[in-house]
């Protein structure tokens, strides 16, 4: 693969112009330690959306690694949950993330306990 022309390292509250749109950078560190999310307003017709690129916010690790008390990341927990509260925080209409796949389930767990509980408060009246 032929390298990429132009890398410049992008600053937490950096605001890139990307041919129409300009993106802000939001340092969101937790999975990563250089994990960056992103933000942008979207516009078609007269309707215009907050976007936000979440940064991969699970907190998964690989082999014996933990959030917690991890002598390579030992910061890891405070940054993730740092980081998921800076995403929550940001306006956002249209969110995509990184794992479209957990997404997908997390919705329809959501839409499942909400189902149950609409159930339960009929069957109250």
């Amino acid at each position: 693969m032929a390298p990429v022309a132009n890398v410049k390292t992008v600053a937490d509250g950096e605001l890139v112009k990307l041919g129409p749109l300009l993106v802000k950078a939001h340092y969101t560190p937790g999975h990563t330690q250089g994990g960056m999310s992103r933000s942008w307003t979207a516009t078609e017709g007269n309707k215009t959306l907050n976007m936000v690129y979440a940064d991969s916010l699970n907190a998964f690790g690989a082999g014996s690694f933990r959030y917690s008390g991890s002598a390579s990341y030992p910061h890891a927990k405070r940054d993730v949950e740092q980081s998921i509260a800076r995403v929550a925080a940001l306006p956002c209409d249209m969110l995509v993330t990184a794992h479209p796949e957990a997404s997908a389930s997390y919705a329809d767990a959501g839409r499942a306990r909400l189902a149950k509980t609409l159930a339960q408060e009929a069957q109250k009246r």
